[in-house]
């Protein structure tokens, strides 16, 4: 297994599926059994390890969140003149491993191609994630 593939894998089953209260279970299920793992084996003198622990599942809680509801991303300014450039908004839905491979390969070629055409300075690609454009699907516009 390359690195190409274990990116993908990593894109498909964790970033793709990250927003889902199931995977905030998870979290907490397995960072839980860590924890009490690491408290069972250096119990001595630590006596304060439940507000640490209290503390790790809210900054876990607030990733999460941040994750589910962050802001759209905006375009980019460019650096030599101020102004903004033409942001191409790319909403493309995969239920699966091949589909985000052929959504990973079509964007890749296509911000091959404007650069390569020299319209990068012109035009700035913006990607929606899985679960915003799930929302958008089903929207009459």
């Amino acid at each position: 297994m390359d690195f190409k593939t274990l990116k993908n894998l990593v894109d498909c089953y964790v970033v793709n599926k990250f927003h889902k209260i199931t995977a905030l279970l998870v979290i907490f299920f397995v960072s839980f059994f860590v924890m009490l793992f690491i408290h069972g084996n250096i119990r001595n003198d630590f006596n304060y390890e439940w507000y640490l622990y209290t503390l790790i599942f809210f900054i876990e809680l607030l990733i999460w969140v941040y994750y589910r509801f962050r802001p759209l991303p905006k375009n980019k300014i460019k650096q030599n003149n101020g102004r903004r450039k033409i942001g191409l908004v790319i909403a493309i839905f995969s239920e699966d491993y091949e589909g985000e491979k052929i959504k990973k390969k079509f964007i890749k070629e296509l911000d091959r191609q404007i650069n390569e055409k020299g319209l990068g300075d012109y035009i700035n690609l913006i990607e929606l994630p899985n679960h915003r454009v799930k929302k958008l699907k089903n929207r009459k516009i």
